[in-house]
């Protein structure tokens, strides 16, 4: 008899194939997210509760890459009927394309979409995740027309990135500065640090926002003065008068770095940002800067 024969064997056979079958099950499971699997999360992007939708959505979202089986479901979402939904759907496929698990293209129309909030995020993923074409270009160029200022600042921001040379955005930055919204203001700021010498046209109204009571905005500005060079030198005594208002360290930096930038004489600064160190001691490299800043500054003074 082979020693294979009978019966004893195959409780030894059983256990060594039993993992592999376990193993190949669990191969075929699908991915859970909140307890629950990825095509229930796809089915209830079809439920006729838009507040569903969006839970689905944040879900897939919550899911990353696990969520790509269901591709067309979240292509399929860009068209809801909910703005918050297709914001939410751009989020993901702009996600994917960064990735290159898809294509950005998707996400083109919801440039003309109805909605000012599903337009900017478009351009906003789009300048993040999509290689720069005439046909997108152009898409960008009558968004900076749109009657939403949110629109308007990131399609220029998104042309930036897309295109650091571009011209276009200048205008509508400088236009945005007067935006009642702080959060506009700053982002126009921020893009024009990209123009730097070619914005200083904008000076005076840079130096006036140094008052700005919001502090995202004044930092945003200083960094854009500071990007102006010694051509900012007239807003020196605007940022120093800036130092004792600062809320955030960052804040700080970017005052002391556009004193820096300018070259001016700023001797008076030198104790007021010497008073901001200990404020921020527990940042980590926060003293290391403001001090070789503050020996620019004082190079620059003497």
């Amino acid at each position: 008899m082979f020693p294979w024969h009978g019966a004893s064997i195959w409780p030894s056979v059983f256990c060594l194939i039993l993992p592999l079958l376990v193993a190949g099950c669990r191969g075929k499971e699908e991915p859970v997210y909140r307890g629950q699997p990825l095509s229930h999360w796809q089915q209830q992007l079809h439920d006729a509760d838009s507040a569903k939708r969006l839970s689905a959505m944040e879900a897939l979202t919550g899911m990353g890459k696990q969520a790509l089986p269901a591709l067309s479901a979240i292509t399929e979402a860009l068209q809801d009927a909910d703005a918050e939904v297709r914001c939410a759907a751009a989020d993901l496929m702009a996600q994917f394309a960064l990735e290159r698990l898809a294509s950005a293209d998707p996400l083109r129309p919801l440039l003309s979409d109805a909605d000012a909030a599903v337009r900017a995020r478009a351009a906003e993923m789009l300048g993040r995740v999509a290689t720069l074409d005439p046909a997108l270009m152009e898409s960008y160029e009558k968004l900076l027309a749109d009657p939403a200022a949110t629109v308007r600042v990131t399609a220029a921001r998104a042309m930036q990135r897309l295109s650091p040379a571009a011209k276009q955005p200048l205008p509508v930055l400088i236009e945005l500065l007067s935006d009642p919204e702080g959060s506009i203001q700053a982002e126009a700021a921020r893009g024009l640090t990209v123009f730097g010498v070619e914005a200083k046209e904008v000076l005076p109204t840079l130096i006036r926002l140094l008052e700005s009571p919001n502090p995202e905005v004044r930092t945003a500005v200083a960094d854009a003065i500071g990007s102006m060079g010694t051509d900012a030198r007239p807003a020196t005594a605007a940022l120093i008068a800036a130092i004792p208002h600062a809320a955030s360290p960052g804040e700080v930096l970017a005052i002391a770095k556009g004193l820096v930038a300018t070259e001016s004489p700023a001797a008076e600064a030198i104790p007021l940002l010497q008073e901001q160190i200990p404020k921020y001691a527990a940042m980590s490299g926060f003293a290391p800067m403001m001090n070789d800043l503050i020996a620019t500054i004082r190079a620059h003074s003497n």
